[in-house]
């Protein structure tokens, strides 16, 4: 599957039945999560996570951002900015992730999520990070409005005929 990520045309490509033919689906952003992890938070004062840090986070980050509610951990060692649509700001030691709703562009996301983990490094004095992880949600129309049709046909390359025997093997447990 081709996917351009720099603002230019988004397009998967899907084979047709057998053949060596091609059509193209447009593909729609929709999430962007980007995690890591800090493995020097909490292993000194400096580092550790507070609630007065996360409430600095919180002003600087809700300054630029649209975030509406703040949960805060129990014992205060982390917390989660709750936004719109399913967008999120999580510290959770050694974990920091941000997911955000694709509204403009994903170049836009990516640069959120960027802006928002330098601000929480800066806070808690974080430094080394790993293990980077970084997803990208998109929705594809079916082509010709037939999902089922797309996945048989097109992505797993079988026939009605194949299905069938397959479905049959799987209510058997032979699968």
């Amino acid at each position: 599957m081709g996917v351009r990520l720099d603002g230019g045309p988004r397009r998967a490509f899907l084979r047709h039945d057998r053949s060596d033919s091609i059509a193209s689906v447009d593909l729609i952003p929709k999430a962007l999560v980007v995690g890591l992890f800090a493995p020097t938070l909490n292993v000194s004062d400096q580092t550790r996570v507070t609630t007065d840090k996360i409430n600095r986070i919180w002003t600087e980050v809700t300054a630029t951002y649209r975030y509406g509610q703040l949960v805060l951990a129990a014992d205060g060692s982390g917390c989660q900015f709750v936004g719109t649509e399913g967008s999120s700001v999580t510290i959770q030691p050694p974990l920091l992730q941000v997911q955000d709703v694709i509204e403009l562009g994903p170049r836009q996301s990516h640069d959120k999520a960027q802006s928002i983990l330098k601000m929480i490094a800066r806070h808690l004095g974080a430094s080394d990070f790993f293990n980077l992880g970084i997803k990208h949600v998109y929705h594809a129309p079916a082509p010709h409005g037939d999902g089922r049709a797309a996945v048989l046909h097109r992505i797993l390359s079988k026939s009605e005929d194949e299905l069938a025997n397959f479905s049959r093997a799987v209510r058997s447990g032979g699968v």
